[in-house]
């Protein structure tokens, strides 16, 4: 087990405010291999780190998933696939010096994770105490995030991997991540157990419905999870209209959007490019093909960039408001929408 003395925590200045805030990053556990995937990781924690710095009163980082690459970890001090918790995440996100350290995570699993030992992330909720948050694959985060909030903010954290139809299909080229080729490491052939480990899990729509009823109809209602809301084999949308939530954040598709769906009034982003921006051998023709296949889906955009970045939320006017900003790593705010209780 690593210590947790080994992440070398300092404390984040606190303010007397009724304010708080939180950030989410997605489909950010570089490879540590990747020249080109660690530099777009470490831009995203430079920025973070601003966002901490000018905001004292951020209280956690959520983390949308695909959370280490490209099978996810072994266990949970896993240093010897290509992405590992020290050189993805303690090295990165928890050294002396930044602000970003003594911020816990709360994470929720992407498909990635599937490729080793899913639980792997769950067992880590003990092995970095306060620091890393997976206590199961589906959990309900409820918390007034100040002593004198008004109001609670409940976080539906949902593993939407096992209601993927496509990795459930015999035909491999369907996978995601797909099998190590033969020239991979005997490491990862060793380990790769993404068929296993989804048929070992079954969609829990029917957990993710009794966590929705737990939540007071006057919390503000947050939904973390990894793929688009239409991107599961039942109706998301429905269930999340139906309890009325607020805000819906997911990663899986890698870039930046915001965008709205048919019979919901929540509002949906896509926080998806931690480390990997979507590349597309045919730009115009993929975009037509993506928007179609959206629209069809009762999916309509009213943001898309493909830029690094992240998401930074606040509560403000002691909770009666939320402002959901979607930033370049560079700081640079791109897309916001304001939220009203």
């Amino acid at each position: 087990m690593v210590s947790l003395a080994l992440l070398a925590l300092i404390p984040v200045a606190t303010a007397v405010t009724n304010d708080a805030a939180f950030m989410a990053l997605g489909d950010w556990g570089a490879r540590t291999a990747s020249t080109s995937m660690m530099k777009e990781l470490h831009a995203n924690a430079a920025g973070m780190a601003k966002f901490a710095e000018q905001y004292p009163f951020v209280k956690f980082i959520a983390a949308v998933g695909d959370n280490f690459y490209n099978y996810g970890v072994v266990t949970p001090t896993d240093n010897q696939s290509d992405a590992n918790w020290k050189g993805a995440w303690i090295d990165v996100f928890n050294t002396s010096g930044s602000a970003l350290a003594a911020l816990p995570w709360y994470a929720v699993l992407g498909n990635h994770g599937y490729g080793f030992n899913p639980e792997a992330q769950v067992e880590a909720t003990k092995t970095y105490p306060g620091k890393w948050n997976m206590p199961a694959r589906n959990y309900l985060y409820r918390t007034k995030l100040v002593p004198n909030a008004t109001r609670y903010t409940s976080f539906v954290f949902f593993d939407t991997t096992p209601c993927v139809t496509n990795y459930r299909s015999t035909d491999h080229a369907k996978w995601d991540p797909k099998p190590p080729s033969v020239n991979a490491s005997e490491w990862d052939k060793k380990h790769y157990n993404f068929s296993e480990n989804l048929k070992a899990e079954p969609c829990q729509s029917a957990e993710l419905a009794k966590l929705l009823e737990q939540i007071e109809s006057s919390d503000w209602k947050i939904m973390i999870a990894h793929h688009r809301v239409d991107q599961v084999n039942f109706d998301l949308t429905a269930l999340v209209a139906k309890h009325e939530i607020d805000l819906y954040i997911n990663g899986h598709l890698h870039q930046l959007e915001a965008y709205t769906a048919t019979g919901a009034k929540t509002k949906f982003l896509t926080i998806g490019s931690g480390c990997l921006l979507a590349k597309k051998s045919q730009p115009v023709l993929e975009e037509k093909e993506y928007l179609a296949e959206a629209a069809a889906n009762g999916i309509e955009y009213q943001f898309r960039a493909r830029l690094n970045g992240f998401g930074g939320f606040f509560f403000q006017d002691n909770f009666t408001t939320l402002q959901a900003h979607i930033y370049a790593s560079n700081f640079t705010s791109v897309h916001s929408i304001t939220l009203s209780k």
